[in-house]
Order: C-alpha cells, then structure tokens, then sequence
C-alpha cells in the first residue's frame, strides 16, 4: 500500500513539524471513522462480542509495534520514544482474557496481517517509519480513544478491571502534558527534508491500513 505523495515547501519551515503531521493527514485519520464497526462502536449499537473481536485484530498490531520498538533500542531516533508507560500488549491480553477471548486461538484478518507486515518493513528498512506507527496509534489511544473509553465501558458496563485497561495508561499522570511532550520530541527528530515528507507520508499509510482493518473487521459477520 503505498500513501499519496506529498512534498514539504519553504513556508513549512516555521511550522513544527508535529502540526505539519497532524494537518497533512487529517483526511486519513478521519477515514476509519466512516466503517461501520466505528460508527456501531460510537452509537452504542457494536455488540461486546464485535468489540472483542476489534480488541484481538489490534493485538496483533500492537504486539508488532512493540516489538519491532524493542529490536531497535539502540537506534537514538527511536529510543526517544520508547516510554515503557505507553506499552500496551500486556493489558490486551488480559483484556481479551477477562472477556473470554484466547488470542492464540485469533488468526489475523489480511488487512491486519497488512498493517504488520508494514511495521516490520520500516523496522527492517527505515526505523524512523515506526515512529510514524507509534505517532498514529499511542497519540491516538491517549486523545480520541479516551471518548471511546468512555463509551465503552457505559455500553458494556465494564472497566479497567474486567476489559479495558487497555484505554488506561494509568502511569501517566497528565495525558494533556505527556502528548505535549511527545510532540516536542516528533519536532525536534532528527529527519533531512526528503526523511519528513516520507515520514508524512508513512503517517498516512499507517492510517489507511488503520481504516482497511476497521472494514475488514466490518466484513466478519
């Protein structure tokens, strides 16, 4: 899958670069919001049998970003991001535990099969592309997923303890300031001007292989 090209120009320049990201691919990031299993989820209308089905193909994300984070502790553009309180295939698993839901017995739909691939491809080939993986998922568990949190717990009367603790990162004292942080570190990365319009980039096909697992998730009836 290959995202649209985009390019970087002079006036760029005095715009950080976590606001460049976050302009340059509002159309994406917007795209998963239109399947069904997200519109279900949101109008209290996704059963908690579609919900954990949604959790366990994530699980296969998560454990590859993760992983792929670990094999390259020892690359400096990466390490800066590597916060252990952010780690969270250790709660979707007892999440998906605690609703009944064996992860080995899970097999991957091939849009998520997609999704990990990529992330092991920008492990092999250009790490800053994980950042780019690590950016769309964690920004996006500690903004947006913190409504779904909520929403999730009400339609399923469940919490941290019986199937979401997933949505906690309860050793993160302030969300509001970590990703204020977090965008600090996304603007002062170290990337030439070709390595950021493809990190952009990367950006956006990280959120159209997002959307592709959210409709795929739309076709398992």
């Amino acid at each position: 899958m290959e995202a649209s090209t985009i390019s970087t120009t002079d006036s760029d320049e005095t715009v950080p670069f976590s606001a460049q990201l976050r302009s340059g691919t509002t159309t994406e990031h917007n795209n998963a919001e239109h399947s069904k299993t997200m519109t279900d989820l949101v109008n209290c209308e996704l059963t908690l049998e579609e919900f954990v089905r949604m959790q366990a193909q994530h699980a296969f994300v998560y454990k590859a970003l993760e992983d792929a984070i670990d094999s390259l502790a020892l690359d400096p553009r990466v390490a800066v991001f590597a916060d252990e309180r952010l780690r969270r295939s250790p709660s979707m698993s007892r999440d998906l535990d605690t609703l009944g839901t064996d992860l080995s017995s899970v097999t991957p739909t091939e849009a998520t099969s997609r999704y990990v691939e990529r992330i092991g491809q920008m492990a092999r080939e250009w790490p800053p592309g994980v950042i780019a993986h690590h950016y769309t998922r964690y920004l996006g568990d500690l903004s947006g997923g913190q409504f779904i949190c909520r929403v999730v717990e009400r339609t399923y009367d469940i919490d941290a303890s019986s199937g979401t603790s997933f949505f906690h990162f309860t050793d993160i004292d302030d969300i509001s300031a970590f990703k204020n942080e977090y965008r600090d570190k996304l603007d002062s990365i170290e990337l030439s001007d070709h390595e950021r319009t493809r990190f952009i980039e990367e950006v956006m096909a990280a959120y159209a292989l997002s959307t592709d697992l959210f409709f795929s998730l739309d076709e398992l009836v």
